[in-house]
């Protein structure tokens, strides 16, 4: 499947929820640090929120520890 040419109902091509939206469908792994610097976003948790809720998309999360002994949470959607 070619995540780039997948569509929301009712969403504008080109969206930052469009965009996130693609970019997890074609495997990738998301912080919020991803959203600022790849889709110009701080609101990643909002966006995230809205695919769960208005279209059923099953994301994932989890907690990752970093080398400076921070905790940052990662965003994914497992495909069966």
């Amino acid at each position: 499947m070619d995540a780039s040419k997948l569509t929301l109902p009712g969403v504008a091509e080109g969206s930052t929820i469009l965009r996130i939206y693609r970019g997890l469908k074609g495997g990738r792994v998301l912080t919020s640090l991803d959203a600022i610097n790849e889709y110009q976003t701080v609101n990643l948790v909002k966006y995230l929120s809205i695919l769960r809720l208005e279209f059923g998309v099953n994301i994932q999360s989890r907690w990752i520890d970093l080398n400076s002994k921070k905790r940052v949470k990662q965003f994914f959607i497992l495909e069966k």
